[in-house]
C-alpha cells in the first residue's frame, strides 16, 4: 500500500519499491496526472498538485485493487474459510444419527423410497423430496465424505453470511439443485445425498466473488476466473463413478445464483446478528422436519 499524505499543496506519495514507483509513474502518465518525482536512498517521493488530489487518490485505489494478489482479495471476503462452529458438529451428528437410525429401522427401505429425489414425483408436486433427499446417504463412506466437504464449504459461506444463514441458504441451494435436476431428467431418475447442497455452498462463494470481480477494471476473461476455478473443483470432486454429476452441477448453479444475488445486499451487518442467525438456523431445521413429515404422512 502506498503512503499518501496531503500537506497543503501539493500532496506527496512515498514508495519503497522500484517496481511500484515505475508502475505509479506509468499510471500517472496514462491518466494525465501531473507529478514530479525524486529519489533518496531507495525511497521514491512523488508530488502531485492539490487540484488533482482526489482524482489521484481514486486512480491509485483502483490500481491497487486491480493488482491485489488473488489470495489476499479472496481472504478479505473469507478470512477464516475453514472455521468450525458448534453448528457443524450438531448437523454432522444429526446426519450420522439419522443414517444409522434409518439403517436399524425395520422398514428402512420405505424411508429411502419416500425421501429420495424421484424426478417424476418432484415434478408432480412432491417438492419436499428435494430437501429430504439431502439427508439420505447410501452408505457410511458416502455419508462421511459429504459431511467432511460440507464442513469446508458451509464454513466458507458462514464467513460471508453468518453460520445460521449459511446452513439455510446452502439447504435452499441444494433443494433448488435437486429441483433443476428433476426438470432435466423429467422421469426415471432417483438420487440421494447432501452433495447437491455441498456444491451449492461452493456456488454461493463463487457467486459472491464473481459479483466483485465484475466491478474490477480487469480483462473480461479474468472476471470469470472464480467460476472457472469453482467448476474445476466440481469436476474434481463431483464427477466420480457413482456421482450424480448433473445434480452436482445444478446445485452449484443454484448456489452461484443465490450468492450473486445476495452480494447485491449493500449492508450485511445482519451476518453478525446472533438473533437473526439463530432464527435462520431454526428455519433450516423446521424445513427439514416439515419436509420429512410431509413425505412420511402423504
Amino acid at each position: 500500500m502506498a503512503d499518501l499524505s496531503e500537506n497543503a499543496d501539493p500532496i506527496s506519495l512515498t514508495v519503497q519499491s522500484k517496481k511500484k514507483a515505475g508502475d505509479l509513474e506509468l499510471l500517472f502518465r496514462s491518466r494525465g496526472i501531473p507529478f514530479s518525482c525524486s529519489r533518496n536512498r531507495g525511497i521514491w517521493k512523488f508530488r502531485i498538485p492539490g487540484t488533482h488530489a482526489d482524482f489521484a487518490r481514486n486512480e491509485i485505489s483502483l490500481f491497487e485493487e486491480e493488482n491485489r494478489p488473488e489470495t489476499e482479495a479472496f481472504l478479505r471476503d473469507v478470512e477464516k474459510p475453514f472455521a468450525i462452529t458448534p453448528s457443524h458438529g450438531t448437523i454432522t451428528a444429526a446426519l450420522i444419527f439419522f443414517h444409522f437410525f434409518i439403517q436399524s429401522y425395520p422398514n428402512s427401505r420405505l424411508w429411502i423410497i419416500n425421501g429420495r429425489v424421484s424426478a417424476e414425483s418432484v415434478l408432480n408436486g412432491e417438492w419436499a423430496r428435494t430437501i429430504t433427499a439431502l439427508t439420505l446417504h447410501g452408505d457410511e463412506a458416502h455419508l462421511l465424505s459429504n459431511c467432511a466437504v460440507l464442513w469446508i464449504f458451509v464454513s466458507g459461506v458462514g464467513q460471508l453470511m453468518g453460520n445460521g444463514i449459511a446452513w439455510l441458504i446452502v439447504l435452499i441451494s441444494g433443494a433448488s439443485g435437486n429441483f433443476l435436476n428433476s426438470l432435466f431428467y423429467q422421469s426415471a431418475h432417483n438420487s440421494i445425498g447432501a452433495s447437491t447442497a455441498v456444491f451449492g455452498g461452493l456456488g454461493i462463494m463463487a457467486g459472491f466473488r464473481i459479483k466483485r470481480e465484475l466491478k474490477r477494471r480487469i480483462s473480461f476473461k479474468k472476471k470469470f476466473l472464480p467460476i472457472a476455478a469453482a467448476l474445476g473443483i466440481v469436476a474434481m470432486l463431483g464427477t466420480g463413478p457413482q456421482s450424480d454429476v448433473m445434480a452436482h452441477f445444478f446445485g452449484f448453479l443454484s448456489g452461484l445464483g443465490i450468492g450473486f444475488i445476495l452480494k447485491f445486499i449493500p449492508e450485511r451487518d445482519f451476518a453478525k446478528n446472533k438473533h437473526i442467525q439463530i432464527i435462520a438456523f431454526l428455519i433450516f431445521g423446521i424445513l427439514i422436519f416439515l419436509s420429512w413429515k410431509i413425505q412420511l404422512t402423504s
